[in-house]
């Protein structure tokens, strides 16, 4: 038996495991107790990792779809076949018709990190996606105007919040976003609703995370963005916005197209 230390590759967070593993099979995947900052966060995609590895349907050969099924393919036929479609499409389209999606594995994978930047490079395409591309850029954007720097990102003040509005997370399975910034945090997050904070959860599903909301809102699904419409029309609506201040720009463009939004047609 040995036991190693090593950290979870899977998301951001890089939540420190204790791994037992026998004649260089994986075991068991614990919290690293001694990483007092990240093992209350421990969650069940780091536990459940190493099963990956021995599942009877795991895909170990390159699969090339004929027709409506897929057949096994050596890898130098795959790499021969994908080579040689990619650059058709560069010679016809150039090389930003070819683009890239980074998902948060590969982002916390140096090897593949590093190898992804150099093929890209080698194809010259600009054409470059990741997570944030879908769920962060706006937070960078506010971050470097707010504070001159795109990845300031300030702690969440969870033991002195009175009112928890969650949407579309689940933090009881996955852990609290950004944990580097909130140890520990949806335990604190229910501290301070037995305190007496509302926690607001907004999801078209009964999560286990809306299961212990104060309330549960439940919009049709991808309508989110019509619910926080709606939720700042009725601030412009009843004068509870702030008075204009010199470092909020394009809010009476804001309060215009707000102004413009029938509460009865939103689609929520």
């Amino acid at each position: 038996m040995k036991t190693s230390y090593t950290i979870c590759g899977i998301c951001e967070q890089a939540c420190g495991l204790k791994v037992t593993s026998d004649n260089n099979q994986v075991l068991k995947i614990e919290p690293d107790k001694e990483n007092t900052f990240s093992w209350r966060d421990y969650c069940i995609k780091g536990a459940k990792a190493h099963l990956s590895l021995t599942h009877p349907k795991r895909i170990t050969k390159p699969m090339k779809r004929v027709g409506d099924r897929y057949v096994e393919a050596t890898y130098e036929e795959a790499i021969s076949d994908i080579g040689s479609r990619l650059n058709a499409i560069i010679d016809e389209h150039g090389a930003n018709a070819v683009g890239s999606y980074t998902g948060n594995p590969n982002g916390f994978n140096f090897g593949s990190a590093l190898f992804q930047a150099m093929f890209l490079d080698a194809i010259g395409t600009e054409s470059r996606f990741w997570v944030a591309s879908v769920d962060q850029n706006a937070l960078h954007v506010v971050s470097e105007n707010l504070y001159g720097n795109p990845w300031v990102s300030l702690q969440t003040d969870i033991d002195y919040c009175d009112y928890f509005l969650l949407i579309g997370t689940n933090p009881q399975i996955s852990g609290m976003c950004w944990i580097g910034y909130s140890p520990d945090g949806w335990k604190r997050v229910l501290a301070r609703k037995d305190a007496g904070a509302e926690l607001v959860v907004v999801d078209p599903r009964t999560t286990e995370c809306a299961s212990k909301a104060s309330q549960h809102i439940t919009p049709l699904p991808e309508t989110d963005w019509a619910l926080v419409l709606a939720m700042i029309k009725i601030i412009f609506d009843n004068n509870w916005d702030n008075a204009p201040s010199q470092h909020l720009h394009e809010l009476a463009t804001l309060k215009t197209h707000a102004q413009q939004a029938d509460l009865n047609a939103l689609p929520i």
